[in-house]
């Protein structure tokens, strides 16, 4: 296989990927595949015009500018955002590993949309917290059953001695 049909197979294989994936070096936008793109609402063309820093949140751009180039030696950076072309933030971990691309070593990032994750997350504590509500209306009503099972009895007591009383 010569090196034109190599990288028509290597760009063929990024693109039928599943997860978003940006190729980069040292963040100039080289190739994105159609997940990528989906997952910023944005085109090849309009990524290849910023780099990469330019889509994330800039509330996070120092702390993952400074971390850019260290998507090429198969590190995980730390969750941060990006950013969709709506505004949207979209909560992200990248994995970067070094990957041969057009006869030079450049980053494949493989981004982690944690949208999904999150959203479990907030369910589970919803769940968690309606059960723990749950426990607590359970021993509150034990605490009142106990009681009024008392008060109860004495009615019954009362009502069944009631005529005794009577004069």
């Amino acid at each position: 296989m010569g090196q034109p049909e190599l990288q028509e197979s290597v760009e063929a294989v990024l693109e039928a990927l599943p997860e978003p994936v940006v190729v980069h070096e040292r963040g100039r936008i080289l190739a994105a595949n159609e997940a990528f793109q989906a997952l910023l609402g944005r085109s090849l063309e309009e990524l290849q015009r910023g780099t990469a820093i330019d889509f994330v949140h800039p509330d996070d751009r120092a702390d993952i500018g400074k971390r850019l180039d260290s998507t090429a030696h198969n590190r995980r950076t730390p969750e941060h955002r990006l950013v969709h072309a709506d505004g949207t933030a979209i909560p992200v971990e990248v994995t970067g590993v070094p990957f041969p691309y057009r006869g030079t070593i450049v980053a494949l990032a493989i981004v982690h949309d944690l949208r999904p994750r999150k959203r479990d997350e907030r369910e589970l504590a919803v769940t968690e917290r309606m059960a723990s509500l749950g426990r607590i209306a359970s021993t509150v009503g034990h605490e009142i059953n106990n009681p009024l099972t008392y008060v109860i009895g004495a009615l019954d007591l009362l009502t069944r001695d009631l005529h005794k009383l009577a004069p």
